[in-house]
């Protein structure tokens, strides 16, 4: 896991790719001065412990706009992670997941609507919803490239922007955002689509 900070204040969060690339959401990143940004690793805290790094280059896909589409941007980091057993990078999820399949989140959004942020790691289940029902939803805001979950006990909330949505130790969403926390689907940036795009922008 990766904690998204600007000027020291916890926005969001990361994966962890490579030794110096990290994956999370354009809302993270794309609206702040890159020399504001810091990112956290190695640390279940949001805002201290671990390794700290800055980023040497944000590279946004080309068609983001500023909305759930496209949001998913690569940040090369300005020096290596020095891997451990709290510090690993993950897989890419290559294939769609299927609905009602049983996923694990994690991030430090609060655990309820009317709760700030939380300073620890939390991590939950969640169930990949139907995307044709999560269309009904968000209409013409929803697109294959995006994914939903759907529970009415537990999900991504405010500050979980880019919480990692992981299934069988690789990352197949990255949390987009949705209309409001447990009352709607939340949405994914869905990863397998990507999978090309982010190994090209690896390269860079």
């Amino acid at each position: 896991m990766v904690s998204i900070l600007v000027k020291t204040v916890f926005v969001g969060a990361g994966v962890i790719l490579n030794s110096n690339r990290i994956l999370t959401t354009g809302f993270n990143v794309n609206w702040v001065q890159q020399g504001d940004l810091s990112f956290r690793v190695g640390s279940t805290k949001c805002e201290k412990g671990g390794q700290l790094f800055t980023a040497d280059k944000v590279l946004t896909n080309v068609n983001y706009t500023g909305t759930w589409v496209y949001d998913i941007p690569v940040v090369k980091l300005n020096k290596p992670i020095k891997f451990g057993k709290h510090v690993k990078p993950i897989k890419l999820g290559t294939k769609s997941l299927k609905p009602t399949t049983k996923v694990a989140i994690a991030g430090w959004g609060p655990a309820s609507q009317s709760e700030f942020m939380s300073p620890t790691l939390l991590a939950a289940k969640v169930t990949v919803y139907d995307w044709n029902k999560c269309e009904e939803t968000y209409s013409s805001e929803l697109t294959q490239r995006l994914m939903c979950t759907y529970d009415t006990n537990v999900g991504p909330c405010a500050s979980d922007f880019g919480d990692p949505l992981v299934y069988k130790n690789a990352v197949y969403g990255l949390y987009a955002g949705g209309y409001d926390c447990l009352s709607y689907p939340a949405v994914y940036v869905n990863v397998p689509i990507f999978v090309d795009w982010v190994k090209n922008t690896i390269k860079e």
